[in-house]
């Protein structure tokens, strides 16, 4: 008798115990991060430069054009949405289009999602270069 008491307090104890974890968890569940980016001209000329994200259902969802002089650069721009993986369509002087893959992922500390540099560089045959910063 006093084994099958030690038994259920046991278990009563392990369930209060697991669900005392579990509530911060439920509560305090994390939001996903913004997606970030910015442009920057580094040619030694100016550029229209047009942004489009898409975000995973092919929706535009952000579209601006820049016209930035040599040595301008953007200030950082921050995308919210879901969970996933967007799609950056960046045209230069509406003829050259690259395409990049940046993803928002829960937020750890200030960020958890990708932060897209995107340079307009001078190289005619690649004159739009794309780093990442992944927290």
């Amino acid at each position: 008798m006093q084994k099958r008491n030690s038994i259920i307090v046991g278990l009563l104890l392990f369930i209060l115990i697991g669900i005392v974890l579990a509530i911060p968890i439920l509560i305090f569940q994390p939001e996903p991060g913004p997606l970030a980016f910015g442009v920057d001209n580094v040619d030694n000329t100016e550029h229209n430069v047009v942004v489009e994200i898409f975000d995973s259902d092919n929706q535009s969802i952000f579209y601006e054009s820049y016209f930035l002089k040599s040595g301008d650069r953007t200030d950082l721009q921050y995308i919210k949405g879901p969970l996933g993986v967007y799609r950056f369509e960046v045209t230069l002087d509406q003829e050259t289009k690259r395409i990049h893959m940046a993803e928002i992922r829960y937020a750890r500390d200030v960020s958890g999602s990708d932060l897209v540099y995107i340079d307009i560089v001078n190289n005619t045959e690649n004159p739009i270069e794309f780093g990442i910063a992944v927290p």
